[in-house]
């Protein structure tokens, strides 16, 4: 018979062997076994944001490798580090100690360019459907086209789009909370997060917003360590689920070749005259 040490080691060697090093070192690695009574696993994680990545994402694996190593049926229990360790003692542990009196910060790439407007946009026969589907989004954020795809070459108006859709929300209603940046600053903020225990804080960051926007994608696929950019697009799923949110994504690349979901608008002489739809999600709908 397995004990919990046991039967987490075949596990982790299993994701392991089916999941990128990126995914391996940022959501399996940290896990702890804390008991196993035949039938159910629980594991202890550092933070709400690998629960919630390992309920939406990871926890189906699990119960198939489960099946294949036990001959049975193991049902995965998830808790946090911090409940293991209030009952391990009483006095409140520091989980975020000062580093040399520096303060870590995330990106405030959320300015937005004023020129980027509606007003200022060209039409064409190539970008209608983007201006249209990024007109609505404007207007109902959450609603519909949710999350929505600018895909295109260089050039071509991704970042005015997007640009524009927040823009026009903040003049129309200047309390709304609106987040844009680039692809490479929000990797950035989510490895510095793993890195110094701050994932909550990174968390909040990006989830407490009405509208996010972040841009240029292709550049997961650029980078060797992140060959595999789905992985991060499930992180930014992850961190907009459950929440009445807006969630905007330009890039280069064909994001159907991700493997993502959601609502592709084309910009370009190329494209065709109507979006390719795939998965198209609302993010009231997942609550």
């Amino acid at each position: 018979v397995l004990d919990k040490d046991s039967l987490w080691q075949k596990l982790s060697e299993q994701f392991r062997n089916n999941t990128t090093d990126l995914t391996y070192d940022t959501w399996i690695k940290p896990v702890k076994p804390i008991s196993f009574d035949g039938s159910t696993l629980t594991l202890s994680l550092p933070s709400e944001l690998h629960r919630d990545y390992w309920k939406e994402q990871l926890a189906p694996n699990l119960i198939e490798y489960a099946f294949v190593i036990t001959k049975g049926n193991i049902e995965p229990k998830f808790i946090l580090d911090s409940d293991v360790n209030k009952e391990a003692q009483e006095k409140p542990v520091d989980n975020h100690p000062e580093q040399d009196g520096e303060e870590f910060s995330f990106s405030k790439e959320n300015h937005l360019n004023p020129n980027y407007t509606f007003d200022n946009f060209i039409i064409g026969k190539g970008n209608q459907m983007a201006h249209a589907a990024a007109l609505i989004v404007s207007e109902e954020p959450g609603k519909l086209y949710n999350p929505l795809f600018f895909y295109g070459g260089v050039g071509l108006g991704k970042t005015h789009l997007m640009q524009a859709i927040g823009n026009k929300r903040l003049e129309d209603h200047p309390e709304t909370n609106v987040k844009y940046v680039t692809s490479e600053a929000f990797t950035n903020d989510f490895i510095n997060a793993i890195q110094t225990n701050r994932t909550e804080e990174f968390r909040r960051e990006y989830r407490d917003v009405d509208i996010l926007m972040v841009d240029d994608i292709q550049f997961f696929a650029q980078k060797k360590e992140l060959k595999k950019s789905s992985s991060i697009l499930l992180t930014i799923s992850t961190i907009t689920i459950n929440k009445s949110c807006s969630l905007q994504i330009g890039t280069t690349r064909n994001p159907q070749a991700a493997g993502t979901t959601g609502f592709t608008v084309c910009l370009g002489p190329a494209c065709r005259h109507h979006p390719a739809r795939f998965g198209n999600q609302n993010c009231d709908s997942q609550k």
